[in-house]
């Protein structure tokens, strides 16, 4: 039987450590997102992949974040867009937001 789909491919999810700037964290989110996609990752999937690459400050914060959520007698994270919705408010400024809504779009030569 041939298939031919990509869920074999063996694709090295990026660590994220926190210690970037918001466009890199752009950046990570985007390529995880790509392999989430490849891969055909569920949601609860997807986020253990997600837990699995975040390391040393940004491994920390969600420590912490459990935590709290636990004092606070809130459900667990349990899923990529969960997990995501919390880092974008932890790692993508909304003033960033903001200027790249306001960034002219780049453009091509030739275009």
């Amino acid at each position: 039987m041939h298939r031919d789909d990509l869920k074999d491919l063996r694709i090295e999810a990026p660590e994220f450590d926190g210690h970037l700037k918001p466009e890199d964290y752009l950046e990570w989110v985007q390529a995880m997102e790509k392999i989430i996609e490849i891969k055909g990752y569920s949601r609860e999937k997807a986020f253990r992949l997600a837990v699995l690459k975040l390391k040393q400050y940004v491994s920390l914060w969600y420590e912490k974040l459990k935590r709290a959520r636990a004092l606070e007698g809130k459900p667990k994270v349990k899923t990529w867009v969960k997990l995501k919705k919390h880092m974008d408010k932890r790692f993508f400024p909304a003033a960033y937001k903001q200027e790249l809504y306001l960034r002219p779009p780049p453009y091509t030569k030739g275009v």
